[in-house]
């Protein structure tokens, strides 16, 4: 092709390109660009109440990270208030069960969880002769089947009352009663329980205080099914705060992905 520009003559040459480049070319473009950053929103985590919402993680680079470390909200945490996980993109969301006592489920699994807690608490170095024939006691089990592969979380503890004393003796602490808690995470076969993640902690209640609702230390709000991870949506509560936690359960143990505090900041 001839032609004129400015006064001077070019030559421009067309090349033929075959149809099937021009395909792979196109489709080329289209891969990269949906390898580019996640749109605002996708693939975020968070809790409601259906009055109010809060982000609690965002998926970036296909991993969750804490979207905030706090968040702060007006005044103190109504004691009634229910969240319940939300989450966008690609993620699922699905319910774990609590076992209720006494069921088959709850008479076929406290044994072995009651003796995966027994186990682990000398290693937590928890243990002592004078406690050790204190009763233990299984509070609470969630399951959550999700693909297929049951996890649970569970919770026991051993209660022991503190002696009696003269109430006129001075510098004298109230009586309560110490708490040698287990809790955590667990795979539960012919054989018994796989801790997959497990904690000990000690805990002092003051007899006669009002305790407000009747809940576990870390309550299951949700299972969240990503890509990659089987993450559990924890949340702990005070009167001040609700500390919402997310813990990827995978096979061999478990990862705290995120913890945010929702409340006073």
């Amino acid at each position: 092709m001839r032609g004129r520009l400015g006064g001077r003559r070019r030559i421009v040459t067309l090349v033929r390109v075959p149809a099937a480049v021009l395909v792979v070319a196109v489709a080329l473009c289209g891969a990269l660009r949906a390898q580019g950053p996640a749109p605002p929103g996708a693939g975020n985590v968070g809790v409601t109440s259906g009055d109010i919402e809060h982000t609690v993680a965002r998926l970036v680079n296909g991993r969750l990270v804490a979207a905030a470390p706090c968040v702060a909200a007006e005044g103190p945490l109504d004691a009634a208030l229910d969240w319940r996980v939300t989450a966008t993109g690609p993620h699922q969301v699905m319910l774990p069960r609590q076992i209720q006592v006494g069921s088959a489920d709850w008479n076929r699994v406290a044994p072995r969880l009651l003796a995966l807690a027994d186990r682990r608490e000398p290693e937590l170095r928890l243990a002592a002769k004078s406690t050790s024939t204190v009763p233990r006691f299984l509070d609470w089990v969630f399951v959550g089947d999700a693909r297929g592969d049951p996890r649970y979380y569970f919770e026991t503890s051993r209660r022991i009352p503190s002696p009696p004393v003269d109430p006129d003796t001075a510098d004298t602490d109230p009586p309560g009663t110490l708490r040698i808690a287990v809790s955590g995470f667990a795979r539960i076969d012919s054989k018994g329980a796989t801790p997959l993640g497990t904690k000990g902690e000690l805990r002092w209640e003051e007899d006669g205080r009002p305790r407000g609702p009747i809940r576990p230390d870390l309550r299951p709000l949700g299972i969240v099914l990503t890509a990659t991870d089987v993450v559990w949506v924890m949340e702990g509560r005070t009167p001040a705060a609700s500390t919402v936690s997310l813990f990827s359960v995978g096979a061999r143990g478990t990862t705290l992905l995120v913890t945010t505090r929702i409340g006073r900041c």
